[in-house]
């Protein structure tokens, strides 16, 4: 690649006055105008640092987290282990496809 990267992470919340509130509606005027420009190949998008990490953490806290069948297996045993009734060990997985966390 032959860049260098520097990363600094500042809370401008942290700043006196409304200085933070302003940073943070620059970055998303900014975040906005990059969502708007048309991507160069017809299939994609033009994407901000970050952009599909946050679409996915929102979707976690909506939707859950995918298990595998496995890990429901795991916390199946550890949970009857843990004397947890079976009524939400069975919740696991009970609507059918991945079993979500949270349930």
């Amino acid at each position: 690649m032959g860049a260098g990267l520097f990363f600094l992470a500042v809370d401008p919340m942290t700043t006196p006055g409304h200085n933070g509130r302003s940073f943070a509606e620059k970055v998303h005027d900014v975040q906005r105008t990059l969502n708007a420009l048309p991507s160069r190949d017809a299939a994609g998008r033009v994407l901000w640092p970050g952009q599909l990490e946050a679409e996915r953490a929102a979707r976690a806290r909506t939707e859950g987290v995918p298990l595998l069948p496995t890990v429901i297996g795991e916390l199946r045993e550890l949970g009857r282990g843990l004397g947890v009734p079976e009524s939400f060990l069975v919740a696991l997985d009970d609507r059918g496809g991945p079993a979500r966390a949270g349930d």
